[in-house]
């Protein structure tokens, strides 16, 4: 996996072992940086899987070590873990549902954007974006575009969606957020 730094690879290797873990499969994660595989060893450490992982780079990759640990992953049984909490469930269940209904508002004809989906009007704004410019027209940074001002009120769709209106930062400008009542 390639990619620059602070973009979650690490996080994203991490949450790929943790899954195959669970999933019953053996891994072998190796890395030309040992930062990496410290990182990613934390990471899991963190999570309660450090007893899956077998470190074999730096101070780890003594003899001694590596049997010792290869005879506590034979001569130990794994042990079961309880659940999630009830709050733990509660909060999953919401954050799902935030997010499902979230990716459904996307994709839901909305009225006043000419029975377009914000997906779709994003995808267009998009295409317009990489569009040349024409001959002797302003910079896009030289043009000032007015923010638009939402009431509380506004109607979406006839299925309950609406713009809900707050103020920004400074209590002045408001701003808008899509949300079902």
């Amino acid at each position: 996996m390639q990619g620059p730094p602070g973009t979650g690879k690490s996080q994203t290797i991490a949450n790929l072992i943790a899954e195959s873990i669970g999933q019953g499969k053996r891994i072998l994660f190796v890395s030309e940086k040992a930062a990496a595989l410290d990182v990613v060893h934390k990471r899991l450490a963190s999570s309660g899987l450090d007893e899956y992982c077998l470190m074999l780079h730096g101070e780890h990759a003594a003899r001694r070590e590596v049997v010792q640990a290869l005879d506590r992953s034979l001569t130990t049984s794994l042990r079961a873990r309880v659940g999630m909490r009830g709050d733990e469930l509660e909060r999953l269940a919401n954050i799902r549902t935030l997010l499902n209904d979230s990716a459904e508002l996307l994709h839901l004809p909305q009225p006043l954007l000419g029975a377009r989906s914000v997906r779709e009007v994003h995808e267009q704004l998009a295409e317009l974006h990489a569009a040349p410019s024409a001959p002797g027209a302003p910079e896009a940074s030289g043009i000032e575009m007015p923010r638009p001002q939402f009431r509380p009120d506004t109607r979406l769709d006839p299925g309950g969606l609406h713009v809900e209106s707050h103020g920004g930062p400074d209590g002045g400008t408001p701003g808008g957020s899509l949300q079902r009542p």
